[in-house]
């Protein structure tokens, strides 16, 4: 498989569900950015910069954490659903009404709004559903709502997960029975004695994309994740390996893959 049609899988398979979203990775960035323009004549000075990046990140990590506790919990009960009932519209208003109960449950609801909800009218919980799960292009198709796009919204796009996140979200669809070896899906996997340190692997990438004319300072700020991954129907995992995805300041993308040993595929 070469490396332009290796590409294209990575885009179809991280794009099926939500293809029309995408994500904004600078928003930190232009956020402090303004901030640093000052507002109303106030200039914010270098060491209270500093304590905004701080706090950015910070209120980042907390981000974090909250959307992995959510993931090993909240989508771990909505697997189980999924496989008795399929997406969200085939659900009974019973399944429906238990879906606001969990949503208070693990906070993303108040306690006493998930009781409410879990009162109301099938028209009223599914209103509340695409409201908040519902495609932009498409507000009132509750055919789009599945535990792909509920995931998309409560964890943010795939595109921007990290291989922990992937392989936790992988491993669970296999262990539910949602996705097996015959799906046209991507398996996760952490790094063994098999591979190169992902640090190393991250150092060979960025030498590729100077290679291709890429500048320093392009590579050195580009927004990067690494995902080490293979097909569902490769079952022996003998076919591992490393995707770098960079993402650069006018939000282009370039793709590096590596296998396990750190030969360019």
């Amino acid at each position: 498989m070469n490396h332009e049609k290796m590409r294209e899988q990575v885009h179809t398979g991280i794009d099926r569900q939500c293809a029309s979203l995408t994500s904004d990775p600078y928003r930190v960035q232009r956020v402090l950015a303004a901030a640093h323009e000052g507002r109303k004549g106030i200039v914010i000075r270098k060491n209270k910069l500093i304590l905004l990046i701080v706090l950015a990140m910070l209120l980042l990590s907390s981000t974090i954490a909250l959307a992995w506790s959510l993931s090993r919990e909240y989508f771990s009960e909505i697997a189980q659903i999924t496989l008795t009932s399929g997406d969200y519209e085939n659900w009974s208003l019973e399944e429906k009404r238990y879906m606001m109960t969990i949503m208070g449950k693990y906070g993303l609801l108040s306690e006493a709004e998930a009781k409410k909800r879990a009162r109301q009218s099938e028209k009223e919980i599914d209103a509340f559903m695409l409201d908040r799960y519902a495609f932009e292009s498409a507000p009132d198709n509750l055919s789009n709502i599945s535990i792909d796009r509920i995931a998309w919204v409560e964890m943010g796009p795939y595109t921007d997960w990290d291989n922990e996140t992937w392989v936790w979200y992988s491993k669970m669809m296999f262990e539910v029975g949602l996705w097996t070896e015959h799906n046209d899906v991507d398996v996760y996997e952490t790094p063994g004695d098999e591979a190169i340190p992902p640090e190393e692997a991250e150092h060979l990438a960025e030498e590729q994309l100077l290679l291709q004319g890429y500048t320093p300072e392009e590579v050195e700020t580009a927004w990067r994740v690494w995902h080490y991954m293979t097909h569902a129907s490769d079952v022996n995992r003998e076919d591992m390996v490393y995707c770098f995805t960079f993402r650069f300041a006018d939000m282009s993308e370039e793709y590096v893959f590596l296998l396990p040993d750190g030969t360019l595929r």
